[in-house]
């Protein structure tokens, strides 16, 4: 046997520790071989290259012992033979990596221990966002004296952070050993960020200081996509062994991290992109200065204050007053013209206003203020100015670098912009290619663009996984034949080039893992948004709303009522809920209140915009047939045997992102400018899709029907074959290539939806004619075509889509 079969096959590692619970998944150990080869050509390599795997597989196959498993007995080999080689586990949400922290990597370091007699340490990397701040809660205490049930909860807390010492100080531990759920607030009434601790109050919290150091010993460590890429920005402060950069013995450290799996890697693009892009309102930047003068800090004084003021007024007048019917902002690059500027680009108003003498005398203001001198108050203060200046130096260290200089490797892009109605200006700072610094792991930026001088790679293997995978080049990676095809970009700019990406694998699970059924729109069904209506700011077409989605809605709730009985009685098992994803608060709103006129609106759990997902869930599960409405829950969300239906409102089309398109404009036509727009917003709109559809299916026995009321979705050929005019035809493009293929039999059956006629099998009219494209067997088979529930579950007599 293989190594791999040694841990996965019956009677394997993985079966001895869990018997009754480890079944073995051919595409589970399939997966597995590949990530294992992936690590035995990293380990041949050793950062001359790093060797790259992106992999896509979906819920159900077990992706994430499949990765860890064969990353962790690489590191315990090292480990035996008297190396330090660590690796690492990146995931974009919490919710994934406490699952990692508890279910699975346990599982793994234990069945690793077993088969290399190597017990392997492991560390979770919290941001500092994540501690405590005694400052805050201090603070609250004597704000809210009158309030007896808060001021004990506070008092609670304080108490814990002192007994704990440096042992903790996260916040999940604080609620853990005061026994307040995880999904509820720390206090009352007030959002936990309140009380987080800011980046450089932290640098002195001793509980914050002994994660660091238990992370830079530890042989795996779980952290987030943001704070992965944070190390890599600063070139991997952390991840060599704990060491700055300024303060690393050498380049390439014995201790660092060589393997690394980036799970949610769909996710990438975003936290990379949440690390360059920053904007700042010049109205907070004079009302942070205006606070800071309140409160006496440093020297700054009145007519640094007025100095602000005349700087915002500058960039506001140039902005004018934009048009009526504008509803977003607008954008302006720097090298582009500004509305009411004469002719002149954002860069030369920017100058002209002062923004450079602006940035220099706020630093001096507070140069050498120390924040153990100042009040509360003041030490807020003090910290806004100081996240205003570091904002600002960026933001100046690339108004005039060129794309791709060599202060600026992420090519990020500075310009301008106006809110649509009080035209309010803010500075902003974006990135061409967030991708770029995800690359810092495949290739380091070597301050120059030969491409025989660039550095060898920190890791030296990398897994990207995904349910669904980025476009890989945003992520700084190229498929060997792209990579001849554009060396060139390196006599531009140091673009990251990998010549070793394996192909990129795609693995599903077994059939029997879920049951998925559909109810899709009639093509006759009125369009969710017009352009027009678009323009005009609505989202929905009042039409659409009133006289399809609400009537499918209750179509839905009719059917959810009839698989679990209206209500259960005394005793009986909880009833199954339903899942309304929805793209907008809006629509939350608009389904909310609707629900509010029918015998189901009592069950709604509503998650809008700024609500804690993860509470929504916890009161989901513990409610019988809640219907949860949420325009957050497209990933992240993990309701297993809980969700019998789930309905795609609309389909969650972002968008048009300004600064990009700005961006693509000053390099190409508009006709190309469109054509890429158009592929990229595809791309991350199906991804989002995908994923979405996907919450309904989260272990081996869930049954879900998927309810689509957003025509546009499409209706299967097999089903248009047909010709049942109570469908519609429709020849435009689809989206069936986010279902699974497993599930593709069952979208060939989908029943239908029109508010005229209900929820209906279609079926062939008795003077069908004869397609010229069909032979006489298959109109036969056509005419003849059961219904989904005659059919059974499994028939394998039914067409491809």
């Amino acid at each position: 046997m293989t190594m791999i079969e040694d841990y996965f096959n019956q009677g394997g590692r993985l079966n001895q520790v869990r018997p009754k619970g480890y079944a073995i998944r051919r595409e589970q150990v399939a997966m597995a071989e590949q990530i294992h080869a992936c690590m035995e050509k990293a380990d041949a390599l050793r950062g001359e290259r790093c060797a790259i795997l992106p992999i896509q597989g979906d819920t159900g196959i077990g992706k994430t012992l499949a990765a860890l498993v064969p990353m962790l007995h690489k590191v315990a080999l090292h480990r035996k033979a008297g190396e330090m080689a660590r690796c690492g586990y990146a995931t974009f949400t919490t919710q994934l990596r406490r699952q990692v922290a508890e279910r699975d990597l346990p599982l793994a370091l234990e069945v690793v221990a077993k088969e290399t007699g190597v017990r392997l340490t492991a560390a979770e990397y919290w941001g500092s966002g994540q501690y405590l701040s005694i400052n805050a809660l201090e603070a609250a205490g004597k704000e809210l004296s009158t309030d007896a049930p808060t001021m004990d909860r506070i008092q609670a807390v304080l108490d814990w952070l002192r007994k704990a010492g440096a042992d903790s100080g996260l916040m999940v531990d604080a609620k853990a050993a005061l026994g307040i759920p995880e999904h509820e607030p720390l206090v009352p009434q007030y959002h936990d960020s309140a009380w987080a601790c800011t980046w450089r109050e932290a640098r002195t919290l001793s509980a914050y200081q002994a994660m660091r150091g238990r992370v830079q010993n530890a042989d795996i460590l779980l952290l987030s996509h943001a704070a992965a890429l944070v190390n890599a920005h600063h070139w991997f402060s952390l991840l060599n062994g704990g060491k700055p950069k300024e303060e690393s013995d050498s380049d390439d450290p014995e201790d660092g991290v060589r393997y690394m799996v980036f799970d949610e890697a769909h996710r990438l693009p975003d936290a990379a992109a949440s690390l360059t892009d920053r904007t700042v309102s010049l109205r907070r930047l004079a009302r942070v200065l205006e606070v800071a003068h309140e409160q006496k800090v440093g020297a700054v004084d009145e007519d640094l204050v007025n100095q602000a003021q005349a700087f915002r007024d500058i960039i506001q007048k140039a902005g004018g007053d934009g048009p009526d019917d504008q509803q977003n902002d607008e954008v302006v690059l720097a090298s582009q013209p500004v509305p009411h500027g004469d002719g002149a680009t954002a860069r030369e108003v920017l100058r002209k206003a002062g923004i450079r003498a602006l940035y220099l005398n706020i630093l001096k203001s507070v140069k050498g203020v120390r924040v153990k001198s100042l009040s509360e108050s003041a030490r807020d203060a003090l910290m806004d100015v100081h996240d205003i200046c570091d904002m600002l130096d960026d933001y100046l260290s690339v108004l005039d670098v060129k794309d791709g200089g060599k202060g600026n490797p992420y090519q990020l892009v500075t310009g301008l912009s106006w809110s649509p109605v009080q035209r309010y200006p803010s500075l902003n700072m974006s990135s061409v290619s967030p991708g770029r610094m995800v690359a810092r792991y495949w290739r380091h930026y070597p301050g120059s663009v030969v491409p025989h001088e660039a550095k060898p790679s920190a890791l030296w293997g990398a897994v990207i996984l995904s349910a669904t995978l980025p476009d890989l080049p945003e992520i700084g990676i190229f498929d060997p034949v792209e990579e001849e095809k554009i060396k060139w970009a390196w006599q531009k700019s140091p673009y990251l080039m990998i010549p070793n990406v394996r192909s990129y694998l795609r693995f599903e699970p077994e059939r029997a893992f879920g049951t998925m059924d559909f109810v899709l729109s009639a093509a006759t069904a009125p369009a969710t948004m017009s352009d027009t209506q678009q323009a005009s700011g609505s989202w929905n077409n009042p039409e659409w709303e009133q006289n399809h989605l609400l009537p499918m809605i209750d179509a839905m709730m009719e059917a959810a009522d009839e698989n679990d009985g209206v209500a259960p009685r005394h005793g009986d098992a909880p009833r199954h809920g339903v899942l309304i994803l929805v793209p907008s608060s809006i629509d939350v709103d608009m389904i909310v209140a609707y629900g509010a006129t029918r015998p189901w609106g009592e069950r709604i759990i509503a998650q809008r915009k700024g609500d804690s997902l993860a509470a929504k869930a916890a009161h989901f599960r513990q409610s019988s047939g809640a219907v949860l409405v949420s325009a957050g829950g497209w990933e992240g969300l993990n309701l297993p045997g809980q969700i019998r239906h789930l309905m795609i409102a609309r389909l969650p089309k972002s968008p048009v992102n300004m600064v990009w398109k700005e961006i693509l404009r000053e390099k190409y036509d508009e006709e190309k400018v469109q054509k890429i727009m158009r592929l990229r917003n595809r791309h991350h709109f199906l991804a989002k899709l995908k994923q979405g559809i996907g919450r309904g299916i989260r272990s081996t026995d869930d049954r879900v029907t998927v309810w689509v009321a957003d025509s546009r979705f499409g209706i299967p050929k097999a089903v248009r074959m047909l010709r049942d005019p109570r469908v519609g035809g429709s020849d435009e493009e689809t989206v069936f290539e986010v279902i699974p293929a497993r599930f593709r039999p069952a979208l060939n059956q989908a029943r239908i939806f029109s508010a005229g006629d209900g929820v209906f099998a279609p079926k062939a009219p008795a003077d069908l004619g004869k397609p010229k494209s069909l032979g006489d067997g298959m109109l036969k088979f056509l005419k003849d075509l059961p219904t989904a529930a005659q059919a059974g579950r499994h028939s394998e007599n039914r067409l491809s889509v």
